[in-house]
């Protein structure tokens, strides 16, 4: 990215400039500037309680839809890194090893990022090679070499002022590197920059017609509070997905698969339906030479199809019971329950990823549990089958391209889910709390005996 390329090529030069003047200046600036541990070393991972409380919120906030006037949501700190995690390698493409998380106390805001070192230095490498002397590049290399196994660790600092004018109430501090603090200056330009790349980034656009619903932002304690408006566009989810994030060409595409669902089977098992979708799937590959695209269309109209459009009622506490009411005459061995599991788990990877698909699942069967009743293996065999139908669809062009071979054959129920077998029948299949971990492992092993389901 080029702003990380505008530190490292400041901060580098001042290193090069050092190796020039003495070789205890070299160690001071490396020292300054790089860490032997990283300070972030994943992002925040969501989990149940994390999901409840999200669904708590959709609920809320689909409740509001008619509603006119300034709504408010409450953030914390953890909302604010879950939210990070999700959106921050796509709209900022940070290299592999890289995180970023956001520390709020009573006082202060500030954004943490680390990289890799050895990823810094050759990037910057790359973008000034043409430009250093023979003998410069030489004490490069040995730069690049004994700062190979450490971390840069940069803090972007943050004020909040609701007072602002509307839009300007987040603005960016001095920026830290290291233990070294740039001067306000570089800091501004070094924000400037980063903010313009990530808002030309195709994932940045949800961002940005969300931004111009708020109307405010106020850091209480160690909380922040956002005033907003929600329009009244009456779209579904999904459709929001495409319009937001799919291009013209896109959702031209996945009207061509909405056209081809209406010629297929309109009940009986779920393969009748996937085995020629992902057929034609196969023969638009061999023309437009995009397989993954190909398998995104087929999956998110089949999503669609299924009642994925409305993303609040998957989030919501009778989410199964809303979809059995109306679920589409389709059968995996015979239920109709395990073709809806599959394919919404599928479609839900594709607009969310398969980490809150996974966990949205395995929520419905804690839900499930809290109602008395229990939990089902079959339900997650198929959540996770769905996960990772969409996983290996989209992985890359060679996984696309077998998937579709390998389900353009597919005939019997067997060959797009695994079959538990009696063990597991209606009376048998009950489980608590306890067996989640026993029944998840079991679970990944039959996933294992289908080629397009192994990870």
């Amino acid at each position: 990215m080029k702003v990380f390329y505008s530190i490292i090529k400041y901060l580098f030069f001042l290193a090069l400039t050092v190796i020039l003047l003495s070789a205890l200046g070299l160690f001071t600036a490396v020292h300054l500037l790089f860490d032997d541990k990283a300070e972030i070393t994943q992002f925040e991972k969501a989990s149940l309680a994390d999901i409840k409380r999200i669904k708590k919120i959709a609920i809320e906030v689909s409740g509001q839809l008619n509603q006119q006037g300034v709504q408010q949501i409450v953030l914390s700190e953890r909302d604010l890194n879950l939210g990070i995690s999700h959106f921050a390698p796509g709209l900022l493409q940070l290299p592999k090893n890289s995180f970023a998380r956001i520390a709020v106390t009573e006082q202060q805001q500030a954004i943490n990022v680390t990289i890799p070192a050895n990823y810094v230095s050759e990037q910057f490498y790359l973008q000034t090679k043409h430009q250093l002397s023979d003998n410069q590049r030489m004490a490069f290399n040995l730069l690049r070499d004994w700062v190979s196994n450490k971390w840069v660790n940069a803090t972007l600092n943050i004020t909040i002022d609701n007072d602002a004018e509307t839009g300007q109430w987040i603005k960016p501090s001095r920026i830290r590197v290291g233990a070294i603090k740039l001067n306000e200056s570089l800091s501004q330009n070094i924000s400037d920059t980063l903010i313009a790349e990530a808002l030309k980034q195709p994932t940045a656009k949800p961002a940005i017609l969300a931004w111009g619903n708020i109307k405010g932002i106020q850091h209480q304690d160690n909380e922040i509070t956002i005033d907003y408006t929600l329009p009244n566009t009456g779209q579904s989810a999904l459709s929001s997905y495409q319009s937001l994030l799919l291009s013209p060409d896109e959702q031209q595409l996945i009207s061509i698969y909405e056209t081809q669902l209406k010629q297929l089977p309109k009940r009986g098992q779920l393969v009748s339906l996937i085995a020629p979708l992902f057929d034609f799937a196969l023969t638009r590959s061999k023309q437009s030479n995009n397989p993954v695209a190909e398998n995104r269309a087929a999956l998110l109209t089949l999503a669609k199809y299924f009642g994925g459009d409305d993303l609040t009622s998957m989030l919501s506490t009778n989410t199964i019971a809303n979809f059995q009411a109306n679920a589409k005459p389709y059968t995996i061995y015979g239920r109709r329950d395990l073709a809806q599991h599959m394919v919404l788990s599928a479609g839900l990877t594709l607009v969310a990823d398969e980490g809150l698909a996974e966990l949205i699942g395995l929520d419905k069967e804690i839900s499930d549990l809290m109602d008395g009743k229990t939990i089902s293996a079959w339900d997650l065999l198929a959540d996770k089958a769905g996960v990772r139908l969409a996983q290996n669809a989209t992985r890359s062009a060679k996984s696309a391209r077998q998937l579709q071979i390998d389900l353009a054959k597919a005939r019997r129920d067997e060959h797009i889910l695994p079959d538990l077998g009696a063990d597991f029948s209606y009376s048998s299949d009950r489980f608590s709390i306890e067996d989640i971990d026993e029944l998840s492992s079991l679970v990944n092993l039959y996933l294992e005996e289908l080629d397009i389901l192994k990870p």
